[in-house]
């Protein structure tokens, strides 16, 4: 996949758009009962378009970028 403008505007849009929802999933008016999502951990990367390139990887899945000591 070549990364354009176009695709990488696509990409934030939908990472800004599952935010929102995990917000809503979240909110005060659930009387904190939180719909759990499934979580998967991924070693960060060094870069905001490999960050993004890995979020694609797991799509409807909430991320969770990890630093591993070593």
């Amino acid at each position: 996949m070549k990364l354009t403008k176009e695709v990488l505007k696509e990409m934030v849009n939908q990472v800004l758009a599952e935010e929102q929802v995990s917000m809503l999933l979240e909110s005060p008016e659930t009387e904190k009962e939180v719909l759990t999502e499934e979580v998967v951990e991924v070693e960060a990367p060094d870069s905001v378009i490999e960050a993004m390139k890995k979020a694609s990887e797991h799509p409807g899945k909430k991320i969770k970028f990890v630093r591993r000591s070593e």
